[in-house]
């Protein structure tokens, strides 16, 4: 991970105070020349490569925690690196969860991913919308989750090694969603989801039935081939409604049913 300067400089100017030290007091115990050289540091103007191990051992600190912030501030970044990125391993995870904890294939049914990835909208949906929808679904992923991952980094003693919370992350967003996927609710929505990916925008005439095939008017198709697909894909598209609404219905009945276990 980079280093953010002006975040060293913060924690360095913090650390000084919390010790009743000064500029000059730092500056002496290094050895640079003077306190300006300091107060550079502190002001994030430049970083104190060749000292950053004396200042952390002056201020009795961690060295991490001066270079990166709290584990929980490092982790965060990680996360968040890892989620602007086109493509990762811990990416794929983290929408993962996503679909399986907050409905994200069925709010995002109307998008489609080409073959670079890059997502198409139907009826020319606003993709800042989805941009936005996505970090929102990040935040509160990190509200839900991270306190949790840092337990787990602290509990392994893995501290602010880059390769190995990274492991963690997925290893723990796979524990969450094998859990998840076995969910009647999490089964229906993904049948849900299916059924809509089914693309009937050809015929735009849902909810019409005909009895016949003979019953297609010639506005809508001329010869019998065209009437016998459309009154076949009508058909169909009735179903799909029927049965979308019976599972609405189901998931209505599973939510309102209580068991009072005796």
């Amino acid at each position: 991970m980079e280093i953010d300067k002006k975040g060293v400089g913060l924690r360095l100017a913090k650390s000084r105070k919390e010790k009743n030290l000064t500029l000059n007091d730092v500056a002496s115990f290094l050895s640079v020349s003077g306190k300006t050289t300091v107060n550079a540091w502190e002001k994030g103007r430049s970083y104190p490569k060749k000292h950053i191990k004396e200042l952390a051992k002056l201020y009795g600190i961690d060295e991490n925690y001066l270079k990166f912030g709290s584990l929980n501030e490092y982790v965060k970044q990680i996360l968040f690196d890892e989620f602007k990125k086109d493509t990762s391993n811990v990416k794929t995870w983290i929408f993962e969860y996503f679909r399986k904890f907050y409905d994200y294939n069925q709010v995002v049914h109307g998008f489609h991913l080409d073959k670079n990835g890059n997502y198409i909208a139907n009826q020319d949906e606003d993709l800042e919308w989805l941009k936005d929808y996505e970090r929102e679904c990040f935040d509160k992923f990190l509200k839900d989750n991270l306190d949790n991952i840092v337990k787990e980094i602290e509990k392994n003693s893995i501290g602010y090694n880059d390769t190995k919370i990274k492991q963690l992350v997925i290893r723990y967003i796979t524990i969450l969603t094998l859990k998840k996927k076995s969910e009647f609710m999490s089964i229906t929505k993904n049948i849900t989801y299916k059924l809509n990916e089914i693309d009937f925008n050809d015929i735009n005439i849902h909810g019409l039935e005909f009895h016949n095939i003979s019953d297609v008017p010639n506005r809508i198709a001329k010869t019998v081939e065209e009437k016998k697909e459309i009154f076949f894909k009508l058909k169909l598209s009735n179903m799909i409604m029927d049965f979308n609404n019976e599972i609405r219905d189901l998931e209505k009945e599973y939510s309102e049913t209580n068991i009072n276990n005796k």
